[in-house]
């Protein structure tokens, strides 16, 4: 129980320090699932973005459908669609052209582990989208949030291989 009250007390100050990060009319693109669904509180990344929404601001959030579980179309979707924040589930693979016409002003992500030099692992799909800033010679500005329970403080950079829990999905 008292694990959970500081997750939820976690969970409200990252969304409190990420709201100067988040403009009026700002477009935001998320990768898979940061939100209440995620973590006993509010969520990390998503957890900013519905705090934003809640203080007033107007944002339109562009959800990565995330496969191959598709945790953005099913979760963050719903959970955006549950608070009233103005959303359009995307595929994937769109988001890189979204950046490349300007229509993402902010990119907010969970992360699965951060190693002691800050490097995020995140789910697959999360790399490309990071990356097609800078390929697209367009700046987007990146934030992740993340539980301090995520940090492998013994990892000094993400060069060595960070453990992720992975799923395999049984196709019959």
């Amino acid at each position: 129980f008292a694990r959970a009250k500081k997750d939820i007390a976690t969970c409200e100050k990252m969304a409190e320090y990420s709201l100067p990060l988040i403009n009026d009319n700002d477009r935001i693109l998320t990768h898979c699932n940061s939100g209440a669904l995620a973590t006993c509180g509010r969520g990390t990344a998503l957890g900013a973005i519905t705090k934003a929404h809640q203080a007033g601001k107007n944002i339109f959030v562009y959800v990565d459908e995330t496969r191959p579980l598709l945790q953005g179309a099913r979760l963050t979707a719903w959970e955006l669609k549950k608070e009233q924040v103005p959303h359009a589930l995307i595929c994937d693979s769109f988001a890189a052209y979204l950046m490349q016409q300007k229509r993402v002003d902010k990119i907010f992500v969970g992360a699965d582990r951060i190693t002691r030099q800050g490097d995020v692992a995140n789910k697959i799909g999360t790399y490309q989208i990071v990356p097609g800033k800078e390929d697209n010679a367009y700046l987007v500005n990146t934030t992740t949030g993340a539980a301090w329970v995520l940090t492998y403080r013994t990892l000094p950079t993400g060069r060595e291989p960070v453990a992720i829990p992975y799923k395999f999905i049984k196709f019959s």
